[in-house]
């Protein structure tokens, strides 16, 4: 974007048009992002367990404590992981209210998948970016950083936690891919089940 290109676009510029389409949630694609989810799981859990071990085990964890004492419950624990999809959805939804629209949350439950959508709303390629990781990047900086004032026990489920929203990212890391193949000033329309690619009329092509 230029100094003299609007922050946020409510409307289609006229020179601008549609060139893809990404249906996410498509029966065919959530099995595909199913099992690939296992990549970025396996990736955020390594790192994640590393931290741990260099923490405690390294340097001796200066800033833990035993809170909360008594250990964490499975229950506890699910409830851990009902937060943590709440605040994924909710960081996309702040983000998308940063860039100037208006976040709507909804899910699809014969599909298993929750969703926050400015449906209908326009973003320029790098905010869309934003907005597809901020959830990953958001939820990862707050459970290293909790790590490093609660017990052991709590700093390892908080670790789980990191390594599931990850694996639960795995949507948003696709459509930041498939949004990369496009220049930077493309614009995005955000929809329920997928994102629709507009670039202007004069613009080449991706390969």
């Amino acid at each position: 974007m230029t100094s003299f290109t609007p922050r946020t676009v409510h409307d289609l510029p006229d020179d601008y048009q549609e060139v893809d389409f990404l249906h996410l949630t498509s029966t065919k694609n959530i099995l595909w992002l199913n099992v690939a989810s296992f990549v970025p799981l396996l990736v955020a859990g390594v790192f994640l367990w590393a931290w741990m071990i260099f923490y405690h085990g390294i340097l001796g964890a200066p800033l833990a404590t035993d809170w909360p004492r008594g250990g964490i419950s499975i229950v506890m624990g699910l409830f851990l992981m009902l937060g943590m999809v709440v605040l994924h959805e909710l960081l996309h939804g702040l983000a998308i209210t940063y860039y100037g629209h208006h976040a709507r949350y909804g899910m699809k439950l014969h599909k298993g998948v929750v969703y926050a959508t400015a449906e209908g709303s326009l973003f320029w390629r790098n905010q869309y970016i934003g907005v597809c990781l901020a959830p990953l990047m958001g939820i990862t900086l707050l459970v290293l950083l909790g790590s490093l004032f609660v017990s052991e026990t709590l700093g390892l489920w908080l670790m789980l936690v990191g390594a599931m929203n990850a694996a639960g990212a795995i949507g948003d890391l696709w459509m930041v891919k498939f949004a990369l193949r496009y220049p930077p000033h493309t614009l995005i329309r955000d929809e329920a089940d997928g994102m629709r690619i507009f670039v202007p009329q004069s613009a080449p092509m991706p390969l």
